[in-house]
């Protein structure tokens, strides 16, 4: 064997030692971002409304969260501090409340779209455009408390009519507390009771009474109390998780609530 061939079997077993064999591919970089969830802080600077939670998760290159009405989801890739996300889809539901809800869920989704960097540093993402500007401040969610279905006070957050969730009136405030088969609380005006029955994830409400006050403020305060007993006597189902509570009658509506 002369030196040359001696030569090039030296150089193929260097090469193939360290990795570096013709037709090797290099692993691909982390994602930095996969696994990761995040709640808006700022939009192009501003916080956000409040009563209007906008969130942002990374699973493995899928993203979604809800933009403050409507959940949404689409398709992201990162590649060092380049981003980019398309494909964007979102639910149709239409909230009134609060004032301008649907105005920003279409600038944080535009914001979202157009964002080509990231950068994150000390508990906080930021998403950029190409100029450097910063369309999106995030910081990770507060952890959500633990509660039972029964013995905690619950405060209601949505009505879910169909495709439209509506925000509770601002200036009421409509409890609910379950304990031993009997459930009551304040509906915004009045307050009402009942019995109830439960297995596992199926709930029954028995018939509600509730005094008798009329409140005129805020303007339609009577009305959203009618709807939600209306929606309570109805529910057929239960979803615990993460300290949010929602109830769901057979043709979907229901109601959300949160552990006080």
């Amino acid at each position: 064997m002369n030196g040359r061939i001696i030569a090039l079997f030296l150089l193929l077993a260097v090469l193939a030692a360290c990795g570096g064999a013709p037709g090797a591919t290099a692993p691909a970089a982390p994602d930095p971002l996969a696994g990761t969830a995040w709640v808006l802080e700022q939009l192009r600077g501003r916080p956000p409304l409040g009563g209007a939670a906008l969130t942002l998760e990374f699973t493995a290159g899928q993203v979604g969260g809800a933009a403050g009405c409507n959940h949404y989801g689409g398709s992201y890739e990162a590649r060092g501090d380049r981003l980019t996300v398309g494909g964007l889809a979102v639910t149709e539901m239409y909230c009134a409340d609060p004032a301008g809800v649907m105005e920003q869920e279409r600038a944080f989704l535009a914001a979202l779209s157009a964002a080509t960097r990231f950068r994150a540093a000390a508990g906080r993402l930021e998403l950029l455009d190409d100029a450097g500007q910063v369309l999106l401040a995030l910081v990770p969610p507060a952890p959500a408390p633990e509660a039972a279905l029964e013995g905690t006070e619950w405060t209601l957050t949505t009505l879910l009519e169909g495709e439209t969730a509506a925000a509770v009136l601002g200036g009421t405030t409509i409890t609910l507390r379950l304990e031993q088969g009997r459930l009551g609380g304040t509906a915004g005006c009045n307050s009402y009771g009942g019995d109830y029955t439960r297995e596992g994830d199926t709930l029954a409400v028995g018939t509600l009474v509730r005094t008798l006050m009329l409140c005129a403020d805020p303007p339609g305060v009577m009305e959203q109390e009618d709807r939600y007993l209306e929606l309570l006597q109805r529910v057929t189902a239960l979803e615990l998780a993460a300290g949010r509570l929602t109830l769901r009658a057979a043709d979907g509506s229901g109601l959300v609530l949160q552990a006080r």
